[in-house]
């Protein structure tokens, strides 16, 4: 039996994003971050996995100071969406610990004294950290559930 990404993502996040970031990314698109959208003050600042293939995907984030240089160097590139800047980088399902590398290294931001820090700044930090370290732990398991397995090409998965 086959186990697709895409529907392993529909299980474990229930749905596709809106449609306009899929028109955006061109892709099937799954918000994986933990932020509430009711937050008050608080402006979203959404994580995107747009399914590029087999076991591919674009991972497309807030950006942050510390992980300009981790995202770089797997060619990760910059970009403005809604006058706010992000990353994207394309990754493999078997990328668990890349993302989970993310996810420390925005954590250990949490926990430095930092005199200038932005505590709006920190929230948004500590969302997208706990967001990666769960969606790191999805990666691992599918990666551990699908290992030896065929799969399916993941445009015969859904009709739309």
């Amino acid at each position: 039996m086959s186990l697709e990404f895409k529907r392993f993502l529909v299980n474990s996040y229930g749905g596709l994003a809106s449609g306009y970031v899929k028109g955006a990314l061109g892709a099937d698109v799954f918000r994986i971050d933990v932020s509430e959208r009711t937050d008050e003050g608080a402006a979203p600042f959404p994580i995107y996995v747009a399914v590029t293939g087999l076991d591919r995907f674009v991972l497309d984030l807030p950006m942050h100071d510390e992980i300009e240089q981790l995202v770089r160097s797997r060619g990760g590139e910059m970009s403005a969406m809604n006058s706010q800047c992000r990353v994207s980088v394309t990754l493999e399902t078997t990328d668990y610990g890349f993302v989970s590398q993310i996810s420390s290294v925005l954590r250990e931001r949490m926990g430095s004294d930092q005199e200038d820090s932005d505590s709006h700044d920190e929230s948004i930090a500590a969302r997208t950290a706990e967001s990666l370290r769960y969606f790191a732990g999805l990666l691992k398991q599918y990666s551990v559930q699908t290992r030896g397995m065929e799969k399916t090409r993941p445009d015969g998965l859904f009709a739309f």
